[in-house]
């Protein structure tokens, strides 16, 4: 039975939830994504030759104006390979720290509707996370960066010299001058989001947003909602005005979920490391 269909009968007003996955579906204790921001700062410092010590404050300021490491890199003219790229990043990540979760498999099943991943990260990375968890069944489509994204056809070269130097742009803005573009489609950017739900057919009207926090961050994306007023519905309001058959263990287990990302932030804002986050282009 289609997924509109089966809400219909069960009164619900959505028939499709929409995830994150990393720090969303697995707790920020794991390990992979600071496991993974490291691997990206090597990949900076190896492959791509950025000076060490210009490293952290250029993954800050990418971050900031990009939010993604790996979008900003491409904006200011580095040229990488793609799959080279997510490969140094996730091919060494601590994926066994990952725990499977029987009560949220069990829960995601059992929930009438469409669920969807939506990941700046690569298909390989979300494979091995969701079958990590378990998860692998529990979700009709994964939108990943392949999904977003044409395959790269760049290898890595010496273009030390075409490189923007956007720190020293920043430090002294040049009027005539405008912040490249990335050519690289991720979240939280508008035109990815709006790419990512015409390729999976999602109807942002009836769609409930999992706790994503750089939506949240950016503010109203306008996107959930015909007034542009950014109507985000949250997953504990479907299952427990909606659906009702959710004893308060797995409310408990959900809304663990829910506030992973919120915890992420709070853990890297205390380390001062807010920027590097995400910067493993999740």
């Amino acid at each position: 039975m289609e997924s509109k269909e089966m809400c219909t009968k069960a009164n619900i007003g959505y028939d499709c939830l929409l995830f994150d996955l990393d720090d969303t579906l697995y707790p920020l204790s794991s390990g992979i994504t600071a496991e993974c921001c490291k691997n990206i700062l090597e990949y900076m410092l190896e492959k791509l030759e950025v000076e060490e010590s210009n490293l952290l404050e250029l993954c800050t300021v990418l971050y900031k104006h990009y939010r993604t490491i790996m979008a900003g890199l491409k904006a200011i003219g580095y040229n990488f390979n793609y799959d080279d790229f997510h490969s140094s990043a996730h091919g060494r990540l601590p994926y066994e720290t990952s725990k499977p979760d029987l009560v949220i498999s069990q829960l995601l099943l059992s929930l009438p509707v469409r669920k969807v991943i939506f990941t700046n990260g690569d298909q390989a990375h979300a494979a091995k996370v969701l079958k990590k968890l378990y998860l692998e069944d529990c979700f009709d489509t994964i939108i990943c960066f392949e999904t977003l994204n044409p395959p790269s056809s760049s290898s890595r070269e010496d273009n030390s010299a075409n490189i923007f130097d956007i720190i020293g742009y920043l430090l002294k803005p040049d009027p005539n001058v405008d912040l490249s573009k990335t050519s690289i489609l991720c979240k939280p950017s508008i035109e990815a989001i709006e790419h990512a739900l015409r390729i999976a057919n999602i109807d942002p009207q009836r769609t409930v947003v999992d706790l994503l926090v750089p939506y949240q961050r950016g503010g109203k994306i306008g996107l959930f909602d015909g007034a542009g007023v950014g109507k985000i519905g949250f997953i504990m309001e479907l299952i427990i005005n909606n659906i009702g058959k959710v004893d308060i263990v797995m409310d408990s287990v959900m809304a663990g979920v829910l506030n992973r990302k919120a915890a992420a932030l709070e853990a890297a804002a205390a380390k001062e490391m807010e920027a590097l986050v995400f910067c493993a282009g999740f």
